[in-house]
């Protein structure tokens, strides 16, 4: 997790970061997701909106608990729009796909948006890899 919040660290010029999150709205919205059928977040995923409530750049987004910054989507809301499977929640976005975590396979997915297939899968100790593919900082 080092990784990825160091350089979001230091992206900071270029991306929305949102405020670290508080344990209140970490247990509403894990409520507010299994009374829309949607699976809770998992540990790790929580662990990072601790740091940073969300992540926008111009053309992607890590979504954030509610109440979330200006111009940023929450992952209740956002779920309940474009989320129709019971065993995924939607954790982010870019041009091309969705961020998912599949509760199923226990992966993190990037989905196309307009097929649905899996363009690529991350385990679930690769939370890191998945969030720096979605959202484009520079690894080097």
């Amino acid at each position: 997790m080092d990784k990825i919040l160091s350089l979001l660290s230091g992206s900071q010029s270029r991306l929305k970061l949102g405020a670290p999150l508080n344990a209140k709205d970490v247990i509403s919205v894990q409520k507010a997701l299994t009374r829309e059928g949607l699976p809770i977040l998992p540990p790790d995923f929580i662990n990072f909106l601790r740091h940073y409530n969300g992540v926008k750049s111009q053309d992607s987004q890590i979504l954030g608990i509610a109440p979330v910054a200006d111009g940023q989507d929450d992952i209740v809301s956002f779920n309940d729009e474009y989320n129709q499977s019971p065993d995924m929640v939607i954790l982010g976005y870019d041009d091309f796909g969705y961020l998912v975590y599949n509760t199923s396979t226990k992966t993190y997915q990037l989905v196309d948006k307009e097929g649905g297939m899996v363009i690529e899968e991350f385990f679930e100790d690769e939370l890191e890899y998945a969030l720096i593919s979605v959202i484009h900082v520079n690894c080097e």
